[in-house]
């Protein structure tokens, strides 16, 4: 009998078009067959484009916006971001090797320099922590506040009225997988 390929290695090549495909594996009908992995795989291209993931290197990027996951002010996840942070979990899941997993939380300017910092520590911690609870190994994850240290947009105009979209965007927890 050939050897088995992981399911979790032919997803992470079809997601990241890396090379060539290896030999057609042996699978056994208890394991889904061929149907079984093609279902598994797009459904991971499906949580990657629900996610707007995209790939940066050897990794896989995943901006997750502060409103979806948080009230305002907040660091308590919501429960109707639980759709969003399985999804994650999901492509962490498929990444071969066990990658490590990077948590960066990110504000706005709003508030103080040392408020901001603490509250993106919060925000990244209470990710990592909802991913733990759910079978991501603690061991790969490092969750990081940056503050308001690294905006994406503006948080202002040029004319120095406040920027609503700007510092909305901002808002965000942004996690970077590594590829296995």
């Amino acid at each position: 009998m050939r050897a088995l390929v992981p399911i979790a290695s032919l997803a992470a090549l079809l997601a990241g078009g890396a090379g060539p495909l290896p030999p057609a594996p042996a699978i056994e009908p208890a394991q889904g067959g061929w149907e079984g992995l093609s279902g598994r795989v797009t459904e991971l291209e499906a949580a990657m484009a629900a996610l707007g993931a995209r790939e940066e290197g050897q990794e896989i990027v995943v901006d997750l916006p502060a409103d979806i996951l948080f009230d305002f002010d907040r660091h308590e996840i919501r429960p109707d971001a639980a759709g969003s942070l399985e999804r994650l979990r999901r492509i962490i899941a498929a990444q071969p090797g066990g990658g490590r997993v990077r948590i960066e939380g990110h504000t706005d300017s709003v508030g103080s320099d040392a408020y901001n910092q603490r509250l993106s520590e919060r925000r990244a911690g209470a990710v990592r922590a909802w991913l733990a609870a759910r079978g991501v190994a603690g061991a790969r994850m490092t969750a990081l506040g940056f503050g308001e240290a690294r905006p994406v947009a503006p948080n202002a105009h040029s004319d120095g009225r406040d920027d609503p979209e700007g510092r909305q965007r901002n808002r965000r927890v942004q996690v970077r997988i590594a590829r296995g």
